[in-house]
């Protein structure tokens, strides 16, 4: 199944300049083939969010570089639980205007960490409720940012998985650290 954007990107280590963001988004970009920007830099307000997807108006796109000058992220320092969390909680549009329930994904995001300026990545993260069904539980794997796009667009049923094992796989036999938590 395909998941269209945009996916919330969160920017959760200071080592992240504004620049190396506008590399990244761009980068991200060209790395896929189909048109458009997929990624919205999270801020912390839903009302800066783009508008949910309606059926007689064009999707509106995540975020196209380059970032104002004044751009700092208030994600610094959280986790991506609490990244998860914040986008449990945005509202939700009904009616049969709305082809989608809400403005980005809830179920999946990305997310640049204290690796991602030195491994030249993005966490895709995937969202699920815990057993007790309150809680929530955050899986990710780094994905190089050329191709973390694309893989965003293909994120539902089994693919999940399979590029997680694969990124897993290609560590371990590389020797190299593993990054992931699934």
């Amino acid at each position: 199944m395909v998941l269209p954007p945009p996916y919330a990107l969160f920017v959760l280590d200071a080592s992240i300049s504004k620049e190396f963001l506008d590399d990244c988004l761009q980068r991200a970009h060209d790395g896929d083939p189909t048109p458009g920007w997929s990624f919205w830099v999270a801020s912390t307000s839903y009302a800066d969010m783009p508008a949910p997807p309606q059926t007689d108006k064009p999707d509106e796109e995540g975020t196209e570089p380059p970032l104002p000058d004044s751009w700092t992220s208030h994600w610094i320092g959280k986790t991506v639980e609490e990244c998860a969390q914040w986008l449990q909680k945005q509202p939700t549009y009904e009616g049969e205007k709305y082809y989608l329930d809400s403005s980005v994904r809830q179920g999946y995001f990305v997310a640049m960490d204290e690796w991602s300026k030195e491994d030249g990545t993005m966490l895709v993260c995937r969202v699920s409720k815990k057993e007790d069904g309150e809680e929530l539980n955050v899986d990710f794997f780094p994905q190089r940012v050329e191709e973390v796009q694309m893989q965003m667009w293909t994120n539902e049923g089994s693919m999940w998985e399979n590029k997680a094992q694969a990124y897993r796989d290609t560590v371990r036999k590389e020797g190299k650290p593993d990054r992931s938590r699934f």
